[in-house]
């Protein structure tokens, strides 16, 4: 065991050493340009000019490093943030170091890989508080010129009396003053800028479920620039240098004495980490150890030949997702653990009873995620080894839909969807695994809910060729033509920019071909889809002898 051990230790350190070494190959056609670069002049902590005068902040560092990695020259100009963004759609600048994306951005700019996630926050007084966006409703909202929250409130009807100021300092003052009912910002910039002008009668409320991705962003079409960046970042991510500069301009979310159970809490899910690392490169060692012995034995074997290179090739692409599922896992885990750490300092150092709930539920829910998070990769450990636990009893499938619609309700309400539950039978007595088909069950209404913005879900069941057939169909984004292999694959995302592992609809593919079902979807881009599980009322004699990898059926 101390030996096995030892030599996963050093496969570790090697394969670090090894990112840690990688050289990207910049082009003489980028290379010999002089990269203009611009940003605000007055968004802390991100970039801003210093007391010296020089250009500073979270944004301008990260950008410098990137560049003295690939060798580029450049130039920064920092300015007023409404003047910037026009003078970038207007070509004088070939870059800009931070920049919300939007879908209406999108259209004008190439976008980068997210380098901060911001989380949109409403700033009012301790006195007259607000926590949702429709609760401003008829006040007199403040933002900053420019940004993505003046872009919002200009195309939706939510007050007449809205004003736009050139920095956050003086949309925070003039609130001090009593000018303005709520500011629309976000809640690092905020909390950085209360502290900076030590005021002590405004309080800073997260918006629930509205996340914004911080990304470098290029002129349109520079793809050779932005591939670059891209690379560069991902590399300083995993090799560790991008987390040192994080915490550098974000540890005071930190330096904080928490409480034991906040540290019991991290330890836990730094040692389940560690243990899925070690499965995944455990798993990757094995994989090149059977792929030497079939090359091996091909000089025996020259009939095979044809079907070893295949092996391989499925080898080689499985690995090359999961270390790009690694290091999503990497940032999906330290996204909720910030806000956990963060919020835990703000909670020692309130003694407001409204701050201190805020802050609760705040930790509660990044937990929350953070334990979904955990089941995935559990789920997928258990998969890929074949120790998957079936446990069979006999229950209403019935009942537990009209359960699973009672829970999802309040979710749609929230996202003002409507949850339709269609069900033209009263009662369907089943022998099955109950947990893990509501897991399948979960998991579809959960997809359904994240990619459907307007319009209704409509949850269905009915009998159907000697079992029962549940189904979700939503008005969501639908799938387009070439995203549709990879549906069901482990580790695939089709919105790279989405929260989640990618692993919800792989499990439940396993899940009923465990119970000797059949899986599918329908899709339309634009229009929506419907996924779909047919499951057989009581199991065969062998269900529990079922390969992993059996094919089930697919629209």
């Amino acid at each position: 065991m101390l030996k096995r051990l030892t030599f996963l230790f050093c496969v570790l350190v090697v394969t670090s050493v090894t990112m840690a070494q990688q050289i990207t190959i910049v082009p003489d056609s980028i290379k010999n340009r002089v990269i203009r670069v611009g940003g605000d002049n007055a968004f802390r902590p991100f970039e801003y000019i210093n007391a010296k005068g020089y250009p500073d902040g979270f944004n301008v560092e990260l950008f410098k490093k990137i560049m003295a990695r690939l060798g580029i020259p450049y130039t920064i100009e920092l300015g007023e943030w409404n003047k910037v963004l026009y003078d970038f759609e207007k070509g004088d600048y070939d870059l800009l170091m931070g920049l919300i994306y939007t879908n209406e951005r999108s259209q004008k700019f190439s976008f980068g890989l997210p380098h901060s996630i911001i989380y949109n926050s409403i700033v009012s007084r301790k006195d007259n508080r607000y926590y949702k966006l429709e609760e401003l409703k008829g006040k007199k909202i403040v933002v900053q010129q420019g940004d993505k929250n003046h872009d919002l409130l200009k195309n939706v009807s939510l007050t007449d009396s809205l004003y736009a100021v050139e920095t956050i300092a003086e949309a925070l003052l003039g609130m001090t003053e009593g000018k303005f009912d709520a500011f629309l910002g976000f809640d690092i910039t905020a909390i950085y800028y209360l502290k900076q002008l030590k005021v002590k009668n405004l309080a800073v409320a997260k918006i629930d479920g509205v996340i914004d991705e911080y990304c470098i962003a290029v002129k349109k079409n520079d793809d050779e620039l932005l591939y670059l960046i891209n690379s560069t970042l991902q590399q300083m991510k995993i090799d560790g240098e991008y987390d040192q500069l994080y915490y550098k301009w974000f540890g005071i979310y930190e330096k904080t004495k928490m409480p034991i159970w906040v540290w019991f809490v991290i330890g836990a899910i730094g040692f389940i980490a560690f243990l899925c690392i070690g499965f995944l490169l455990l798993l990757r060692l094995r994989i090149r150890i059977a792929t030497q012995r079939l090359n091996d034995s091909n000089s025996k074997m020259a009939t095979l030949i044809k079907e070893l290179k295949v092996a391989k090739h499925k080898a080689e692409e499985s690995e090359r997702l999961k270390m790009a599922f690694l290091a999503n896992m990497s940032h999906e885990i330290r996204t909720p653990l910030n806000s956990i750490v963060g919020f835990s300092e703000l909670l020692q150092e309130t003694d407001n009873p409204d701050e201190r709930s805020e802050y609760m539920q705040i930790i509660n829910t990044n937990n929350e995620l953070l334990l979904h998070l955990i089941g995935e990769i559990l789920d997928l450990s258990k998969i890929e080894s074949g120790s998957v636990d079936l446990h069979f009893e006999k229950f209403d499938v019935v009942e537990l839909f009209f359960s699973i619609y009672s829970t999802f309700k309040p979710r749609c309400l929230k996202k003002n969807l409507d949850l339709i539950a269609d069900c033209n039978i009263t009662q369907c007595e089943v022998e099955l695994d109950k947990g893990r088909l509501t897991q399948v069950f979960n998991n579809f209404l959960t997809n359904a809910i994240k990619y459907t913005e307007k319009g209704k879900i409509v949850m269905s069941i009915n009998k159907e060729e000697n079992g029962f057939c549940l189904s979700i169909r939503d008005t969501g984004i639908g799938i387009a033509e070439e995203n549709r292999d990879m549906v069901f694959q482990h580790f695939k995302k089709l919105d790279n920019f989405a929260q989640g592992t990618g692993l919800g609809l792989a499990i439940c593919r396993a899940i009923t071909t465990l119970l000797h079902g059949k899986i599918g979807y329908e899709s339309v881009l634009g229009e929506g889809s419907v996924f779909w599980a047919w499951f057989p009322c009581y199991p065969p004699d062998d269900s529990l002898n079922v390969p992993l990898n059996d094919t089930v059926e697919e629209a």
